[in-house]
């Protein structure tokens, strides 16, 4: 079990000093803080935290800067500028935060062991393939009556493109495999479905009727397939990125 994140002066400082320019901010506008939690998909505890400069409630710096960032641009403020002035800290430096940027080398182990399985795969799916075509080739030669050559060669492609074209369990589905450790808030048909941090080596499946919505605090730690196509990169290192998902995206 990982130690609990201890801030700094510093931190604590600053996100006091930011919290209560987000607070007046929102007040001016007349915006509550459940409409910013609807806006920015991010809990109502986590924003009343920021506003109150309250770290012990929050998680660790990384995701305390993509927290700032959404709930200022919710609100048409820099969110770029305010997070980066909130500082990463001590907390930061050689702590689960170095793994999650890819600055260790053990962070690259679960990415060397994806692409070995990955390999392993395509290699016994190409052998099973090529054992089984010359099967479906001479079965029709054995018996009393000998089908025609157009007759044997229509049939082999049919069994081809079925086996080749998976059909979605679901209108909308996403496969999350996490190469190194990530916060994650994920909603579903636009209810409130997981929030926390997600280790390495994790993998889910998630299905909706209608979308499904995913902000990553690590977003180069998390390999997401979409709707059956093969799985990609959310973004960079470090990256917080959102997307939301549909039964179009590819």
């Amino acid at each position: 079990m990982s130690s609990p994140t201890v801030f700094d002066p510093e931190q604590i400082q600053k996100l006091t000093e930011l919290g209560a320019h987000l607070r007046s901010h929102r007040t001016k506008k007349g915006l509550s803080l459940e409409e910013i939690a609807t806006k920015t998909m991010i809990q109502h505890r986590f924003l009343e935290a920021i506003e109150k400069g309250n770290l012990e409630v929050l998680p660790e710096p990384l995701y305390v800067r993509g927290f700032i960032r959404r709930f200022a641009e919710a609100m048409g403020l820099d969110g770029v500028s305010l997070s980066e002035s909130f500082p990463l800290g001590k907390a930061h430096v050689g702590s689960a935060n170095a793994k999650m940027l890819g600055a260790g080398s053990t962070a690259l182990r679960p990415w060397h062991l994806y692409v070995l399985y990955l390999a392993a795969v395509l290699g016994a799916v190409a052998l099973l393939y090529a054992l089984f075509k010359p099967a479906d080739s001479t079965s029709g030669t054995v018996g009393a009556s000998r089908p025609s050559p157009k007759a044997s060669v229509a049939a082999a492609p049919k069994k081809v493109v079925a086996a080749a074209k998976p059909k979605p369990a679901a209108p909308v589905q996403a496969q999350l495999n996490l190469k190194a450790d990530s916060y994650l808030d994920i909603s579903v048909d636009g209810k409130p479905s997981y929030e926390g941090v997600l280790k390495t080596g994790t993998a889910r499946t998630i299905t909706a009727k209608q979308s499904i919505q995913i902000s990553a605090g690590n977003a180069g730690g998390v390999m997401l397939g979409v709707n059956g196509q093969p799985a990609k990169l959310m973004g960079k290192p470090g990256e917080v990125k959102d997307v939301n998902l549909t039964p179009s995206s590819r």
